[in-house]
């Protein structure tokens, strides 16, 4: 057959008509192509509709049409399309024949006339309610024929109600997915409407997702895909030149004031502070303040009005820190005084501002509220120890943090002691007393949690001043956790001396608790112990763990061979 290109066709056609035919083809005007060995036919469905035939042999490619241009001989438009038709059937097909087949779905839909896609993704369409849906909406975006109410509509349905509830991570996932995929779409349609009408959408979007939230387990803020859309929104409604300054500020303050979700979740005012002018700003913060003046510090957190109260209060603070404003600040603080917590905190913050004797005053006041809680008590310990530490009476913080070591053999607590001792050049002293006292008070197999982790605290201190040698004899004859298992495991490698038999009770340990049987973490840790031990010791240590996998109770496990063998 005589060879065929693009080229051929323009050559017989030329450039005019060759363009012609490009485009009857492209828009699938081609129909009924016939292929009888050296005779190719089709119907042009221009108007009026045209008969072409080609003929096609070893020596010639020539067509005929019943057009005026063609005259029965020419080769005309309605030829280059039919021709073209013919030769991308053939040669895309022998083509295909050679595309690796993870690309042969897309070389095949590059064959593809525009139509013909059109067709085929309708037809897939019509079968597919939901997806159908979204390409409706997209083409009534497109058209930009979406009104007002065919938008709330749209914002319906991204955030359905689910009175069954989501508990699941994976469907909590997915529902706000969605969501944010549907809103994306719809911002285009509702960021070109006036800003009245954006408020209204986006009051409505907030009233929808609070109430969806109320059968949803977002505990991991999956919400926040959405929220950070509905921003925005916010934004650009803002951003309008539509909306001259006044309204601006009644906007923001009517929301500001409002105990509501929508105030909250937007983030006011930090995310518009730049869209509007610094004398709004100035005015809206003026009435802020008014509104705050009015209301009465809660005297906790956990209630309606507490977290009203502190969600103003703070929108004041973060304004005193933009404006670098620290007695500003202070007032604000000062006004909520009403609890230890927020005392401590006037606490921490002066001590920030080196204010040395206002701090002394408000841990004198933190320590006296009625009926303080434990906890409270210690928070309020341990801010005296900081102020103390802050004004250089190092002596009086080792002393009480060596005292709350005596009562609660913290680990924390006697490595802060540890640090504080270093301005008196005793840590070493601090250290080694330590682990006396614990040493003094640990019990032979007593598996209570409080010896456990009394145990678990000396290995820490042994391994701090790299003991080495005898945090392995303690686990040797101590029940330890798997974490200091392990950390007495990797300083036992760093000194050139691995510790094999806390090894194997790491290993057994895990192969224990593999409750799915998969044995990953075994194959994992037995791996990591492979990698970091000497040549020399490797095939002793490889003994050790297939006689430990050969005990009873471990050939009984199904796949725990296999994969120790692969570890080693």
């Amino acid at each position: 057959m005589k060879a065929l290109s693009e080229q051929t066709f323009k050559t017989l056609a030329g450039d005019a008509a060759f363009q012609q035919g490009h485009h009857f083809y492209t828009q699938g005007l081609v129909h009924g192509l016939q292929i009888h060995q050296d005779r190719i036919t089709a119907q042009l469905g221009t108007e009026p509709p045209f008969a072409v035939e080609l003929r096609h042999t070893a020596r010639v490619f020539e067509g005929s049409c019943g057009c005026p241009e063609s005259a029965g001989f020419d080769f005309c438009a309605h030829c280059v399309a039919t021709a073209l038709a013919y030769y991308y059937t053939t040669q895309t097909n022998q083509e295909l024949s050679e595309v690796p087949s993870d690309d042969l779905l897309r070389r095949y839909l590059d064959t593809l006339t525009k139509p013909q896609l059109a067709t085929a993704l309708y037809d897939f369409l019509e079968s597919h309610p939901d997806i159908l849906a979204h390409w409706q909406l997209k083409a009534s975006i497109a058209s930009g024929q979406l009104s007002f109410s065919e938008i709330r509509k749209q914002i319906t349905r991204a955030l359905p109600y689910r009175s069954g509830g989501l508990w699941r991570p994976k469907d909590v996932n997915a529902y706000f997915s969605t969501a944010a995929d549907l809103l994306r779409m719809l911002s285009e349609p509702v960021l070109a409407l006036p800003p009245e009408k954006i408020d209204k959408l986006l009051t409505y979007t907030l009233e929808r997702l609070e109430k969806a939230l109320k059968n949803i387990d977002d505990t991991a803020d999956k919400r926040q895909i959405v929220i950070v859309l509905l921003r925005t929104w916010l934004r650009a409604m803002l951003a309008s030149n539509t909306w001259s300054d006044d309204d601006k500020i009644s906007f923001l303050s009517e929301h500001l004031r409002a105990q509501s979700f929508a105030a909250q979740t937007l983030d006011l005012p930090e995310s518009v502070d730049d869209l509007i002018s610094s004398d709004a700003a100035t005015k809206v913060y003026s009435q802020i303040t008014r509104y705050w003046e009015s209301l009465s510090p809660p005297g906790h957190a956990f209630s309606d009005q507490g977290t009203h109260y502190h969600y103003v209060e703070q929108l004041l603070i973060n304004r005193a820190r933009q404006l670098g404003d620290t007695e500003l600040e202070f007032d604000v603080l000062v006004k909520g005084a009403t609890t230890v917590d927020r005392c401590l905190q006037l606490v921490d913050w002066l001590l920030k501002h080196q204010d040395f004797s206002q701090a002394e005053k408000w841990l004198h006041v933190a320590g006296h509220f009625d009926e303080p809680d434990a906890r409270e008590l210690q928070d309020i310990e341990l801010m005296q120890v900081k102020l103390w530490k802050a004004q250089g009476n190092f002596q009086a913080a080792l002393a009480a943090e060596v005292a709350r070591f005596d009562e609660d053999e913290d680990l924390d607590t006697i490595l802060n002691a540890i640090e504080t001792a270093t301005h008196l050049d005793l840590s070493e002293q601090v250290r080694d007393q330590a682990i006396q006292t614990l040493q003094a008070r640990l019990r032979e197999g007593d598996s209570s949690l409080r010896n456990r982790r009394r145990a678990d605290t000396l290995v820490q201190l042994f391994l701090n001043s790299h003991q080495v040698a005898p945090a392995v004899e303690l686990a040797k004859r101590t029940p330890l956790s798997n974490q200091s298992l392990k950390q007495i495991i990797v300083a036992s490698h760093q000194h050139h001396s691995p510790a094999v038999s806390l090894i194997l009770d790491l290993t057994q340990r895990l192969i224990d608790t593999d409750t799915d049987r998969q044995y990953q973490r075994v194959e994992h840790f037995i791996r990591n112990q492979m990698r970091v031990i000497d040549q020399a010791k490797k095939s002793t240590f490889a003994d050790s763990i297939r006689a430990l996998a050969d005990k009873p109770e471990n050939k009984r496990r199904p796949g725990l061979l296999a994969k120790l063998n692969a570890a080693l």
